[in-house]
């Protein structure tokens, strides 16, 4: 009797690890093939590898965090970041904290993307070129001009030019930190 409860414990731990190998192999592809193109489904992807045990590696995330990027939502890559390393213990690597420091350059918080480059050198890693190129990769850069400013205790970003036809689901909750964003979202539904 003792045998059968450890084999099918060993059998459920086996599908678990198929069926989070499956998922990241999905998820990898979807980010890769640009296919990814709604912010709650990032999140949604996010939370649900934040679950898996084990923890997907820091690539996986860094992926992601990629999507997040792509669509303009920085304070909330930045607070991905953060939580990774807080509550999950993932150690950021150079590509994560190039992501930061791109984020933090495209709110124009120069100053604190200093400060995560003085901490690259305090943790040994070496910035690549992607680390002080800017953001010459946003797509349509050069036609968009955006400011950013603090209204009561949240970021709103304007766009002179934009040609993005977003739903206005999202227009408000742009670059909100994730607990905030999360907060209202769940006030949404």
């Amino acid at each position: 009797m003792g045998t059968s409860i450890v084999a099918s414990t060993n059998t459920d731990d086996a599908e678990r690890h198929n069926k989070g190998t499956q998922f990241l192999i999905f998820m990898r592809h979807l980010c890769r093939a640009s296919q990814v193109k709604n912010f709650d489904e990032t999140l949604d992807l996010f939370q649900r590898m934040a679950r898996m045990k084990p923890v997907p590696f820091v690539k996986d995330f860094t992926l992601l965090l990629g999507v997040i990027v792509r669509l303009r939502h920085y304070t909330t890559a930045i607070s991905l970041v953060k939580h990774m390393y807080f509550a999950l213990g993932i150690e950021p690597d150079t590509i994560t904290l190039n992501i930061v420091i791109n984020c933090l350059c495209r709110l124009k918080l120069i100053s604190f993307g200093f400060s995560v480059l003085g901490t690259m050198f305090k943790l040994g890693l070496e910035p690549t070129v992607e680390t002080l190129k800017g953001n010459k990769n946003e797509p349509g850069s050069s036609s968009n001009v955006s400011t950013t400013r603090r209204e009561g205790g949240t970021t709103v970003e304007s766009r002179v030019g934009s040609t993005n036809s977003k739903g206005s689901r999202n227009r408000g909750m742009k670059n909100l930190p994730y607990p905030e964003y999360i907060r209202r979202r769940e006030e949404e539904r």
